[in-house]
């Protein structure tokens, strides 16, 4: 994940030692290690182990966006999907880096320690695939949705694998994810408790850019005390978030996450007659500072004076 920009930009990397610094305090080992192992790690190698998934994920992002932002490239708003809504609150300023960088780290404990094995499945169709009178999704809940003929579900990992068996026998396409456990449902709720525990005393300052939430569906300038756990525990309504947005003007959307995932998404979730347009920054594919470059190029007009 951005291999090419951590031994290419300052920004970035200093900012990847930042965040490392705080972790390491947190729980003692590098991240940056686990990243960027020394030696050839192939791409499709494992990595779900969630105590290196969760902090990498957002530390990636977050240097991203540092990185942007000291090449003068300011954003209107700040959107989040999932964890990068915790990684939008860093950037906003609500909270202090290194806060942050604890409630995703207590997240990620409390899920190994106390959460049941689960299972997410990314399928090619309508949302209302899912019969909520069919028996044979009864231990699965939608968790995302993210444009007409794409959603997610979260479920037990037995519920899970029957399902795609079933999608399968009608030629329906469908994916499992890389991951240990079924986020935004349910099955999140033994965590409820201790989580918020953590965060009762935590006060957010006014955000320097509006934050939209994906979870949420609207726009705020200062985080509720619930915020992180609603993240968590609420499915993402990325169509919804997005048709929303649309009524309010023409975007450029910069996709901060580390496989160019969500500017896809957007390529569906536009109207054809948008005007907005949809950006990714890393790929899977190590083009890091070309795709910089032409995003520069692309959004000069909008860049800070």
């Amino acid at each position: 994940m951005g291999r090419d920009l951590y031994d290419s930009d300052a920004v970035f990397r200093e900012t990847m030692w930042e965040c490392d610094q705080h972790l390491r305090r947190l729980q003692s080992d590098s991240i940056i290690d686990v990243i960027y192992p020394k030696g050839e790690v192939g791409r499709n190698s494992e990595f779900d182990e969630i105590l290196h998934t969760h902090p990498a994920l957002f530390c990636i992002q977050y240097s991203l966006a540092r990185t942007l932002l000291s090449r003068g490239l300011k954003p209107d708003l700040l959107l989040g999907y999932s964890l990068g809504e915790f990684v939008s609150a860093a950037v906003g300023g609500a909270l202090p880096l290194e806060t942050i960088l604890e409630v995703v780290v207590r997240q990620a404990r409390l899920l190994k320690q106390s959460i049941a094995p689960g299972a997410m499945l990314a399928i090619l169709g309508s949302p209302e695939l899912r019969d909520s009178n069919n028996p044979l999704y009864a231990n699965t809940w939608i968790a995302a949705r993210n444009f007409s003929n794409h959603f997610v579900l979260s479920g037990t990992p037995s519920g899970v694998a029957s399902i795609q068996k079933y999608l399968q026998t009608k030629e329906i396409s469908s994916q499992r994810l890389p991951v240990k456990y079924a986020f935004h449902c349910p099955l999140m709720d033994v965590i409820e408790k201790p989580f918020k525990s953590g965060l009762h005393d935590l006060e957010s300052r006014e955000l320097s850019h509006p934050l939209i939430s994906g979870s949420q569906v609207g726009s705020m300038s200062r985080l509720s005390a619930d915020f992180f756990w609603e993240v968590v525990r609420r499915p993402v309504r990325f169509d919804e978030t997005i048709a929303w947005l649309e009524t309010q003007g023409n975007f450029s959307y910069v996709d901060l996450g580390p496989t160019g995932t969500l500017a896809t998404f957007l390529k569906y979730a536009l109207d054809p007659n948008s005007l907005s347009k949809a950006y990714a920054t890393m790929t899977p594919f190590n083009r890091t500072n070309d795709n910089l470059r032409k995003l520069e190029i692309a959004l000069e007009g909008a860049r800070e004076i």
